[in-house]
């Protein structure tokens, strides 16, 4: 199966302590029933550096908030994804920009691909299964990302 690790509460920084709340639930229905999942939803803070580690390498993707607990997908195997999102408001010293922790070194790790993504207003608050009547295109666009990267996965021989 492919394991996604989908990291909440990845940072203790005010606008960066996120849960994806039902992302897990969503990917399920959306994407179970074509790709064979184990889905990890985790909070790495509580795990020890080798547990992360572990869990780690053996992953397809990667869903983590940046900053905190986003550094642990530097551990992530070739060819696996990385959707790390980030606040659009800045921060400290820096109040006019993204904050994009993290930037400099995940982008320049050549063998995995990695997304940015402005965290929506709502982290998927509650399960969407079925049409979608809530217009939630922050999940869609998300779910659609997965089963693209999925799909390129798919072809991989190491997973």
């Amino acid at each position: 199966p492919y394991r996604i690790i989908i990291s909440n509460f990845s940072s203790d920084k005010g606008p960066r302590t996120v849960s994806f709340n039902h992302l897990a639930t969503n990917i399920r229905y959306r994407l179970g029933h074509k790709y064979k999942l184990d889905i990890k939803e985790v909070v790495l803070h509580t795990m020890s550096i080798k547990e992360q580690v572990q869990l780690t390498a053996d992953a397809a993707i990667f869903i983590s908030m940046c900053g905190g607990g986003a550094v642990t997908s530097m551990f992530l195997p070739k060819g696996a994804s990385l959707l790390l999102y980030y606040t659009a408001a800045g921060h400290g010293r820096h109040p006019n920009t993204p904050a994009r922790l993290d930037w400099d070194l995940l982008n320049n790790i050549g063998y995995i691909r990695v997304h940015w993504l402005p965290k929506p207003r709502q982290m998927f608050l509650k399960p969407i299964v079925g049409q979608n009547e809530n217009g939630n295109d922050d999940l869609d666009f998300v779910l659609n990302l997965l089963d693209h990267e999925l799909d390129i996965i798919s072809h991989f021989d190491d997973y």
